[in-house]
């Protein structure tokens, strides 16, 4: 065969093969390039969902915790304010008030839950909630006690108690029980703190005692002492004129829980 041929051929076969792995790696390259290119739009699209995942919790968590305050800030300023059941709240006029059931703010709906845990002390839920998917629905939620500390419900906010003037060492007298209210308010009983072992025996407000025992059978720290009710009338100043121990209780500061006959109670302290 002549060398010419022989060489043609090979020339041929060699070309085929070039082609042929030339359209193998294109096809690989064009593989590799859309598996990336898939990969990257499935992370962009992750990316994107997160941050819009991360930001709409940011927002409920946000409404949530305001929920919580608003109601801390009834609290504060008067307890009366604070009233069970499930609400919403409506800022208008640069007011903040409970509305109704819920309350709704770009999509995000709110409810703020109170309920009673004891005579001076309220449990507050606010839970916001919002759609995430059709089928999906995000929930951010914050729970806060609230005891009112500073005696503004029922019938023991309207007293004003000024202990400033109360003095003595087994005698204490001079704490003045102001009604601050038109209506009558009725005490009923009392809890006293104190640091020494000496007892409490005698109660008198206005003169008239209220309370009295045998100095062996008096009341200890810490007890509820039950006393004969003693009505505050409206707008007038009352004075706790003797609480009688059985020895020296001065030298440390005293609790005193004032009971109402609504269930109400304030609270003092009487530096001695």
């Amino acid at each position: 065969m002549p060398m010419d041929l022989l060489n043609d051929n090979s020339m041929t076969t060699q070309a085929t093969t070039e082609r042929g792995f030339s359209l193998i790696e294109v096809l690989l390259a064009l593989t590799i390039v859309t598996l990336t290119a898939t990969a990257l739009v499935y992370l962009t699209l992750d990316s994107m969902t997160s941050i819009r995942a991360s930001y709409e919790r940011v927002q409920a968590t946000y409404l949530a915790q305001e929920g919580i305050e608003v109601i801390k800030m009834f609290a504060d300023e008067d307890m009366d304010q604070v009233t069970t059941g499930v609400h919403g709240l409506a800022f208008t006029g640069g007011v903040w008030s409970l509305s109704s059931s819920s309350d709704t703010t770009d999509g995000y709906t709110r409810q703020v839950t109170i309920t009673d845990v004891a005579t001076d002390t309220k449990q507050v839920v606010s839970n916001v909630t919002w759609p995430i998917t059709p089928a999906r629905t995000g929930n951010v939620s914050f729970t806060r006690g609230l005891t009112d500390w500073n005696n503004t419900e029922g019938d023991a906010g309207d007293i004003v108690v000024d202990t400033s003037g109360g003095t003595g060492s087994s005698s204490i007298s001079g704490i003045q029980l102001d009604n601050t209210h038109a209506s009558d308010r009725t005490l009923s009983a009392l809890r006293l703190y104190w640091a020494a072992l000496e007892t409490l025996y005698e109660v008198a407000i206005d003169g008239s005692t209220v309370f009295s025992t045998a100095t062996t059978s008096g009341s200890v720290s810490g007890e509820t002492t039950a006393i004969t009710d003693h009505t505050i009338p409206g707008g007038v100043t009352h004075e706790i004129t003797s609480l009688q121990f059985t020895g020296d209780v001065s030298g440390s500061d005293m609790t005193m829980t004032l009971f109402f006959d609504d269930g109400s109670t304030h609270h003092a302290y009487i530096e001695l």
